[in-house]
Order: C-alpha cells, then structure tokens, then sequence
C-alpha cells in the first residue's frame, strides 16, 4: 500500500480543497490537528495538505528519527500526490524540516511560511532537548505536559485561553513515548540549514511572549532575507496557530494571495 494511503486510513493525512497546494508541517509534540484554524480558512482558495510527521501523532515509527527520513517522507507524499511545486508553512520543528526540504529541492518551494522559526538549536536548546528524551522514556510523556505548557505559552494564553491550552495537552499527552524521544533527539541533532539556492517569499511569524524561539531569530533571519515579511503577534507565546489563530490566518492568506507569490 502506497504511503499516501496509509496515512490517510490512520488519519495521519489530510487533503482539501483545490487550487495551489499549501504543505503545512506541525512541530515538536504537535500533529495536523495542530493546522485546523489554518485549515478551515484556507481550504476554500487553496488545495491544504496536513499531515503527521513520522514519529508523531498517528504516524508511529519502528526506529530512530532523522532529518533525512523527515525529508524522503515528504519528498514520497509529494511524488504520491502529484505535488511538484508548492507553498510550504511549519511551525517549530516544522521550520527546520521546510529549509531542509527546500535546500535540497529549491524548484519545489513557491514560498515559505514559517511561524517560530527554528534554524538549529543552539547548545543549551540542544542539551535541554535531549534531557526531555531521556525524561520522557523515564516517566511518560504526559509528566512533561505542565512545563511545558508554563514555558511554550504566553501569559495572555495561560490565563484566558483554556481550550487552547486543553488542544495542546491533547496533543502532548497523546504522542507515543518512543517517537517523541526520537524526534527530541532527531532535531537535537540538526545542523542549520542553507536556504542559498530559495529564491522565493519569505514570511517570518513570531510570537512577542516565544521564549521557545524568541523573537530575535525571526528578527536576525528577516535582516538576511531582504524580501521576507516579518509579523510579530502580542499577546502570544510558541503555539502561534493556536494562540492566536485569527492574526495567523490573515497573515497567511495576505501573503499567499498575493500576485508575487506563486507555485508557476
């Protein structure tokens, strides 16, 4: 059975809509449900492909993660669903596994979106990252959910957004143990990616309260791109999508229809 498939019985993938495909890669602890505010909006003009990064959700893996295997997942779900060019949008994890993807296969990217972009990890982010792993196969994923919840979200979010928080427990608590600690040390273990050969738009959102990926690294990206877009959100920690949807929303669908944007 064709990968495409699979996925598409465990629920691991979702296609909608038609018109220029738009890719959308969740992050570290999140899956494609993680895009349905994203989703909903965009499915009317645009063809939306979500799916589960291998090691995540309902996308289980049998051994160690890589960036590669993340890479030749996508590559095959592109080539199964007659994908050749398209626009792309990641979120955390999702970021570094777009510029990688693009680095390699530049004349497949139209445009990139990336919310909380990750170039590589620094030192500290490395060790921290690995420390989860091994805190994750000592005592189960959902030991971690509440600091995690404390650090990735904003103030504004902690406290007045309760059903956002309740989606991202969900999210957390529900990844299997092995697959999560891969995907720890996978991403630990990325190198920065060079995005030399993309010669496409570039929209950076970040959020003003991202202690994950504080603002400076979109700011610091954004200054080495002279065509990328910079949106900061108040009031809004690392799960941009989620924490505030409505602003990602228009962000997203100004930059995707404009003219200068294209997958031709």
């Amino acid at each position: 059975m064709a990968e495409k498939e699979q996925l598409q019985r465990s629920g691991a993938l979702d296609v909608r809509g038609s018109g220029c495909p738009v890719v959308f890669i969740h992050g570290l602890g999140g899956t494609l449900n993680v895009w349905e505010p994203q989703i909903r909006m965009l499915e009317t003009c645009f063809k939306t492909i979500r799916y589960d990064l291998r090691g995540s959700g309902r996308h289980p893996a049998s051994e160690p993660l890589s960036m590669e295997v993340w890479i030749d997942d996508l590559g095959q779900l592109l080539d199964e669903l007659e994908v050749e060019r398209a626009h792309f949008v990641g979120h955390s994890l999702g970021t570094l596994i777009v510029q990688h993807f693009v680095a390699s296969f530049p004349q497949r990217a139209g445009s990139l979106a990336l919310l909380g972009v990750n170039r590589s990890p620094p030192e500290a982010r490395r060790a921290s990252v690995r420390q989860r792993a091994e805190d994750v196969r000592e005592y189960g994923v959902a030991a971690i959910v509440d600091s995690l919840i404390d650090s990735a979200l904003s103030p504004f979010t902690r406290e007045r957004k309760p059903v956002t928080i309740a989606a991202i427990r969900e999210m957390i608590c529900g990844q299997d143990v092995d697959g999560y600690a891969w995907t720890c040390e996978a991403m630990a273990a990325s190198r920065r990616p060079d995005l030399a050969g993309f010669s496409g738009r570039l929209l950076l959102i970040s959020g003003a309260d991202d202690n994950v990926s504080p603002v400076q690294i979109s700011r610091a990206m954004a200054r080495e791109y002279p065509t990328a877009e910079l949106r900061v959100l108040s009031e809004c920690g690392h799960w941009i999508q989620l924490e505030q949807a409505e602003s990602v929303n228009e962000a997203l669908h100004a930059f995707l229809k404009d003219p200068y944007v294209t997958v031709a």
